[in-house]
């Protein structure tokens, strides 16, 4: 399953993470990562990284619930946001 990365309008996500964690500097633009269990982290890794660089973007990670997930790589990934259903 590969994750899903989304450019556009922003969706109604119920935010998890804590106010004071923004960082000053961080961009306008967003584009969202839904991260589920098993999904290929190599893969998005290169993207996320050239649209942070030289797109301007933050990164958002979405989940389907409010669970971490585990990538096939091991790594363990706490979402930023829950996609509201």
């Amino acid at each position: 399953m590969l994750p899903l990365a989304l450019p556009w309008a922003e969706p109604e996500l119920e935010l998890v993470r804590p106010a004071q964690t923004k960082l000053l500097s961080m961009p306008d633009k967003a584009v969202y990562l839904l991260v589920v269990d098993g999904f290929a982290d190599w893969e998005a890794a290169h993207a996320i990284a050239e649209l942070r660089r030289h797109g301007g973007y933050r990164v958002e990670s979405v989940g389907l619930t409010r669970d971490s997930v585990v990538s096939m790589g091991g790594l363990r990934v706490t979402h930023h946001a829950r996609w509201a259903r």
